[in-house]
């Protein structure tokens, strides 16, 4: 049985995965890593990996690296072009299997980029975030441009892949929809727990702030913060509600037109979360949210939603997000913001009962480790 080579870059979900492969698969892993310039060295002392400090990897140099491990699986974690290139030589010869650990962004970026997937609710040519984002004006840009889109580079990179791996199946159907292939389906999820680890439901704090409402969770391009503020400011017209924004991670340019936007909207209840904090102050201040609302149109940010559901927060996700349908047939109580979304009274937070409902459905619905990894690589 050979070993494992992962293509990823330094932080992201990258330092707890590591631990996890090597707990099923040890000994076999090799982490490639590129380091950005946004996160620093978070992985340094990681004795499995190998620092590439080109930004573009020579394709040669990851096949030397396949030899010296004696590779025989290969994990993309997300599907970048900087490694995705090195596709056609690494498959070259070999019976190495690729499995593709879907991200996101791949898919939706090459979708939007087509115009088969609409990520902005505003559409005009004038907007610049059409310009920005992955939208078929985006798509002109780049060719003028002379650059690669990312319809282009997952189209090349599709005929070497062998396993798509996610935990939302509804993404994987809209691939095959729009990309028919042999890639087949491998659930793997990056946060889960082990069996061994408490078991019980995580309790749920009953008093929520109904004074304070969470918008989204960064300065994501696909956010669609415009439209939730509108909607805000129609449906609480006397301001008298906190809108908190966080926005300390994600574009630079979306990060100021929603402060700009905000404060002219809501004024002093405007207000934007800046500052990075430690993973047990996030969590503390998702456990007092009442109400969450998210833009996106796509998968995106379920990190927040799952714990912001399993705390007891009312969530509001677009109607046409795939998240809405899979946490509908997990039996949450989850709203719809076209739809449940109309007045000061939908804005009041969940009921105890309702709070407890979804803290004991996460617990029902938990993914452990052991569901998943150890039937990963199995032929």
């Amino acid at each position: 049985m050979g070993n494992i080579l992962h293509l990823c870059f330094d932080g992201n979900f990258i330092d707890n995965t590591s631990a996890v492969f090597e707990h099923f698969y040890p000994g076999r892993n090799t982490f490639c890593m590129l380091r950005r310039k946004t996160i620093k060295g978070q992985m340094q002392d990681m004795k499995n990996a190998v620092w590439l400090d080109s930004s573009r990897p020579d394709p040669t140099l990851l096949e030397r690296i396949c030899q010296e491990h004696q590779v025989d699986t290969i994990m993309m974690h997300g599907l970048h072009p900087h490694y995705s290139k090195a596709l056609p030589l690494l498959s070259a010869g070999h019976s190495r299997r690729i499995f593709w650990i879907f991200h996101g962004y791949e898919l939706y970026y090459a979708l939007g980029e087509k115009g088969w997937w609409k990520p902005n609710d505003n559409d005009s040519i004038f907007s610049r975030k059409n310009w920005i984002s992955p939208t078929r004006y985006n798509y002109y840009l780049r060719k003028l441009m002379g650059e690669k889109i990312y319809y282009d580079h997952l189209v090349e990179a599709l005929p070497y892949i062998d396993y798509f791996c996610f935990w939302l199946r509804e993404d994987y159907e809209l691939f095959q929809r729009y990309f028919p292939s042999e890639i087949k389906f491998r659930q793997f999820q990056y946060k889960a727990r082990y069996r061994e680890e408490e078991h019980g439901t995580d309790p749920v704090d009953f008093n929520k702030d109904a004074t304070t409402i969470r918008v989204n969770h960064s300065a994501s391009k696909t956010a669609n913060h415009d439209t939730l503020m509108r909607l805000l400011a129609q449906i609480d017209r006397d301001n008298v509600l906190r809108k908190e924004f966080p926005l300390s991670y994600g574009s630079t340019y979306i990060r100021k037109d929603v402060i700009k936007m905000g404060q002219r909207l809501f004024g002093k209840q405007f207000v934007p979360l800046l500052d990075y904090v430690s993973f047990d102050d996030y969590l503390h201040s998702l456990s007092k949210v009442g109400i969450a609302i998210f833009g996106h149109r796509r998968q995106e940010a379920t990190g927040n939603i799952s714990l912001l559901l399993k705390l007891g927060a009312k969530v509001f996700l677009r109607e046409c997000n795939p998240v809405l349908s899979y946490y509908r047939r997990m039996g949450y109580h989850i709203y719809s913001v076209e739809n449940d979304l109309k007045g000061m009274d939908d804005l009041r937070p969940l009921t105890p009962e309702q709070m407890q409902h979804n803290a004991d459905t996460a617990t029902r619905n938990r993914v452990y480790y052991e569901d998943f990894m150890p039937q990963l690589l199995d032929a």
